[in-house]
């Protein structure tokens, strides 16, 4: 099966909060740690910071095998980081916004059995 990527419309951020905060109503994703919470938020401020977000446009199951180490590989050839959120029909993969077209055209390129 390939891989088929859609790129999410904006720019994202990674956001660190201590405590219980009210999470904003605009928070893409949200994960609890036990030192504290990370959001991931829209931003209008593109810079080295931010952030593309691709989704894997078929469902992606919790027990597939594979797909995540098919995509972080081919990327992490090409010298891109990522982060990868899953939830539960799809995976989420972050990527510095100035590679975001390379990422994409990476990542359609990737088969999994």
């Amino acid at each position: 099966m390939k891989l088929i990527p859609k790129l999410r419309d904006g720019a994202f951020e990674f956001m660190r909060t201590r405590g219980a905060p009210n999470v904003p109503k605009n928070a893409a994703a949200m994960i609890m740690e036990d030192e504290d919470m990370t959001l991931v938020m829209p931003t209008d401020e593109v810079d080295e910071y931010s952030f593309a977000w691709i989704s894997l446009v078929q469902e992606t199951s919790l027990h597939a095998t594979g797909i995540t180490k098919a995509f972080s590989a081919a990327l992490s050839d090409a010298g891109i980081p990522c982060n990868v959120l899953a939830g539960f029909k799809h995976d989420h993969i972050l990527v510095p916004y100035a590679l975001k077209e390379m990422a994409m055209e990476i990542i359609a390129k990737v088969e999994v059995k």
